[in-house]
């Protein structure tokens, strides 16, 4: 069941505040998945962790196990809530506000037939070390100084710091 239209916490033109659920999934080499698109409606060689819309009534965690069943067929063990990454931007000359609580989650199995259509679902799942995610995040900082929900490097940093605990 995908985010839906009602949902309190998707932003319209009418109020711009959005709620994503992200997760940092890690495998047992300790390397981050990530969406990789060669071609988005976001822009060329893009990358980005898992984030999905909470729907009504849905607890942040299962919007989070939702998101990573939906966007990648996977199943995954929150380990840590790793804080809220919040950002305000202005998108199509509005101001967006973003919200994005963090979980940390340890990968269990994937099931590719779980996965959805949609931009996620057209996604290539890859597997990137810390440095190699940093290194993207930081390039595409760069690339794309007017989105700054593109440079996950926060929260990647919040669940390294957290792992070294």
């Amino acid at each position: 069941m995908s985010a839906d239209d009602s949902s309190l916490y998707k932003a319209t033109p009418r109020w711009p505040a959005h709620l994503s659920a992200t997760v940092v999934l890690l495998n047992d080499r300790g390397d981050i998945a990530m969406h990789y698109w060669a071609k988005s409606v976001w822009g060329d060689d893009l990358y980005s962790l898992m984030h999905e819309t909470v729907n009504n009534d849905e607890p942040l965690e299962q919007a989070a196990a939702r998101g990573l069943k939906e966007e990648w067929g996977v199943t995954g063990k929150i380990i840590a809530y790793l804080g809220t990454h919040t950002l305000d931007f202005k998108v199509k000359d509005r101001l967006l506000n973003k919200a994005l609580p963090s979980f940390l989650a340890r990968f269990v199995s994937v099931d590719a037939s779980l996965r959805q259509s949609g931009p996620e679902g057209e996604s290539k799942l890859v597997w990137l070390t810390f440095n190699k995610a940093a290194e993207i995040m930081a390039r595409q900082a760069e690339r794309f100084p007017e989105r700054p929900d593109l440079d996950e490097s926060v929260i990647l940093g919040w669940a390294r710091q957290y792992l070294k605990k």
